[in-house]
């Protein structure tokens, strides 16, 4: 299917691009330009010559079996995102309470604690708590509006407050990043990605997110992590439980060790005496 594009459409494209390049030069003299765009040619060169294709970093074999579908017009309706929809609506008085460690990380109740997190990834998906049009997490305004909002919602300690935030970080950016993968590298033009927007993103945000994705900065920034994830041997993981949970679990086991120790001590001085 080939796609008719307008003076008017090259024109908007073209000033969305350069508005969002403008941006990123605000901060930079000629020479760091001139030496981004050197960096970034160069990571270009090295990924050409690399054994994995941009398109195998970026999409799995069975993102690529669900691109071909869309082309053939079929559509895999999948479970969609969580909404926690009672969550949202649940009154001050009836605020669940949050067990957490001294660093403020939830430890319990285990329903509770993986409902926090859920919830916590429903605000990072919302363009109104956390709007798209921001490069990072630490420019992203009204955190402590945000904070208030969960505490109406949930009875937390104030050390959880740093908590929230590095959970609502992680997800924010692990949503932009699915953007990019099903939205952005999924086609080869501009005009396509306009075609196929996600669900729920504000044509005015997802339009200010593919410049950004255009820029220098951006391509820079994402060959180089691209590169950085090749090298790393081994995945780090420790499942669905919490660090928290599984440091008290260490914890506990310590405590018992030594308990046992000190039990065994005793026998021995006992069969002494």
């Amino acid at each position: 299917m080939a796609f008719v594009v307008t003076d008017g459409e090259a024109a908007e494209k073209r000033k969305v691009r350069s508005g969002a390049e403008e941006k990123m030069k605000q901060n930079m003299n000629p020479s760091e330009a001139e030496q981004l765009q050197q960096e970034v040619h160069q990571l270009e060169k090295d990924r050409v010559g690399s054994k994995r294709p941009m398109s195998a970093i970026v999409l799995s074999d069975k993102q690529g079996e669900s691109s071909s579908a869309r082309q053939h017009g079929a559509k895999k309706k999948g479970r969609g995102p969580t909404n926690m929809f009672d969550v949202h609506a649940r009154k001050f008085e009836a605020r669940v309470p949050i067990y957490c460690n001294d660093k403020g990380q939830p430890r319990g109740p285990e329903k509770h604690r993986k409902e926090l997190t859920r919830f916590l990834g429903t605000i990072a998906r919302d363009y109104d708590w956390a709007p798209l049009t921001y490069t990072n997490w630490q420019k992203v305004p009204n955190k402590d509006k945000v904070w208030e909002y969960v505490k109406s919602k949930y009875i937390l300690p104030p050390e959880s407050e740093e908590w929230v935030y590095e959970t609502l970080d992680q997800s924010w950016r692990g949503f932009k990043c699915r953007l990019k993968k099903l939205h952005y590298y999924a086609y080869g033009s501009y005009e396509e990605r306009l075609e196929h927007p996600p669900e729920g993103v504000p044509e005015a945000h997802f339009k200010t997110l593919l410049a950004y994705w255009e820029t220098n900065a951006a391509k820079k920034t994402s060959l180089q992590n691209s590169e950085n994830r090749k090298e790393q041997d081994n995945m780090h993981t420790v499942g669905p439980v919490s660090f928290a949970m599984r440091y008290d679990k260490m914890q506990a086991m310590r405590e018992l060790e030594a308990l046992q120790d000190d039990q065994n001590s005793e026998s021995h001085k006992d069969s002494y005496i």
